[in-house]
């Protein structure tokens, strides 16, 4: 935990449950590798863009980037339970 961290558990100790998430989180986060989806040229999205559709909404890559992020998710959950957790969530 960082001094500013510190800090602002000092001036709100009702907090630090969730500081001590944000710490397991971020412990399990470090070091994960995460391989970036292959998507097509941004152009495969140009028409969709235009008519107002987000990158992330759009058939051409809004799949892939929730399949990337959904098992970066999943890698992420399976590296914090592997931690020592907060009796509440370990029990969620």
């Amino acid at each position: 935990m960082d001094a500013a961290q510190q800090r602002w558990i000092e001036q709100n100790p009702f907090l630090e449950p969730l500081a001590r998430f944000q710490d397991t989180i971020a412990t399990a986060a470090a070091g994960l590798d995460v391989a970036a989806p292959v998507l097509p040229p941004f152009a495969a999205h140009a028409e969709p863009f235009r008519a107002g559709v987000a990158l992330l909404r759009g058939q051409s890559h809004g799949p892939r980037f929730a399949a990337a992020g959904g098992e970066a998710l999943a890698r992420l959950a399976e590296r914090a339970a592997a931690q020592a957790l907060p009796q509440a969530i370990a029990e969620g």
